[in-house]
């Protein structure tokens, strides 16, 4: 579990925070300027810099050439000395104060964001991380699939170890979701039930549709990949639980790993949190009664 720091969460969503140092750099160099011209050791002379003692010779456009000396040549350009360094340093002043004013409020966003989270693992004794990455697994392919997940829980109950969390429901879909998972005993093969009115998803829409019965058809939509276990593994008592729980939503079924997503809890939503982990938990007893070698995952 990769953990991101509050700083990187305020400064690092975007690239705000870069662009923002960047537009800064114009009226502090500005101020360099202005003040260089107002108090440093030269002074410019056409293409050169000029220094006490030297002279420089200007050549009007219009007129003859006239000679200025180090005094003259640096009153000559105090104007522009004066207004670089006004209006620069008046720029800057702005841009430090707004951007201090808006780092602070973030950080204050921070301590108040997920604060129903954060009160509810202080008093569980659960771990709370505001922003993390939870590392899902070992693809086919043998890379590590990893997820962002915002206002974490971590924690155990019942002898297994659990996490609560908000994310987007797949990649490249913005949709919000809050998502109950726990690790099981053993592994069973790969199923995704969801309710018929939400989305199943493109991975799961590829997979083989498997019929229960009718009532229940009606209310959920079973996919997996191997169609012959999903008898064993929907015995009538979970299925009797998730007729009488119809906010269970979406559950994901894949090795040792189970799932429950739900659209994103508000974080003052304790109860609903409490209540989806319920959910999971009874879920997952209800699967532990299964026996072993009636759903084998498929070779």
């Amino acid at each position: 579990m990769k953990r991101n720091g509050p700083l990187s969460k305020v400064l690092g969503l975007s690239m705000a925070g870069l662009v923002f140092i960047a537009l800064m750099l114009i009226p502090a160099g500005m101020l360099a300027l202005g003040l260089d011209l107002l108090y440093g050791p030269t002074v410019p002379c056409g293409a050169h810099d000029m220094h006490p003692h030297d002279t420089c010779e200007v050549t009007p456009r219009f007129g003859k050439t006239f000679t200025r000396d180090f005094d003259q040549q640096r009153s000559n350009y105090a104007g522009w000395g004066w207004i670089a360094t006004v209006s620069g340093g008046a720029i800057l002043l702005v841009g430090v104060v707004g951007g201090g004013v808006a780092v602070v409020g973030g950080l204050r966003g921070l301590r108040t964001r997920f604060g129903a989270r954060r009160q509810l693992a202080v008093e569980r004794g659960w771990r709370f991380h505001d922003s993390t990455t939870l590392d899902m697994g070992a693809r086919a392919d043998g890379s590590r699939a990893r997820v962002h997940a915002d206002g974490c829980l971590v924690f155990s109950t019942d002898g297994l170890r659990c996490v609560i969390h908000d994310g987007s429901n797949a990649p490249n879909r913005p949709t919000r979701v809050t998502v109950w998972q726990t690790t099981l005993e053993r592994s069973y093969p790969y199923l995704w039930l969801t309710r018929t009115d939400h989305d199943a998803g493109p991975a799961a829409k590829k997979l083989t549709t498997v019929p229960v019965d009718e009532e229940f058809d009606r209310r959920y939509t079973v996919v997996a990949a191997d169609p012959a276990v999903v008898p064993a593994l929907l015995t009538p008592e979970l299925t009797g639980y998730l007729m009488a729980h119809h906010d269970v939503g979406t559950l994901t079924l894949n090795g040792r790993r189970l799932m429950q997503f739900r659209a994103a809890v508000p974080d003052k939503n304790t109860a609903a949190l409490l209540t989806g982990l319920d959910d999971l938990l009874a879920v997952a007893r209800l699967l532990a009664a299964v026996p072993a070698d009636a759903a084998e995952p498929a070779e």
